[in-house]
């Protein structure tokens, strides 16, 4: 059997006001790590932080593509 593995949102947790001096928390990569070859693509739902905070993180050890859609992007990026 193939598995595929589609990454859905690559974002950040913010931590709790106990951890003092943590900026941010980041995923455990290690199951996609182990099962990289399997990996077809990053989707992002939506463009704020806890979406999206931990991409560089997640592409420094897995490079793969990214979808987006343009609505996600108008949102995100858009100048009122």
């Amino acid at each position: 059997m193939i598995i595929t593995i589609i990454i859905i949102d690559a974002g950040l947790k913010f931590p709790d006001l106990d951890m003092s001096g943590v900026d941010y928390i980041v995923s455990d990569l290690s199951y996609l790590l182990q099962k990289r070859k399997n990996i077809k693509a990053l989707f992002l739902t939506y463009g704020h932080e806890d979406h999206i905070g931990g991409i560089p993180y997640l592409l420094k050890q897995l490079p793969t593509p990214i979808w987006v859609s343009a609505n996600i992007l108008t949102k995100t990026y858009a100048k009122p």
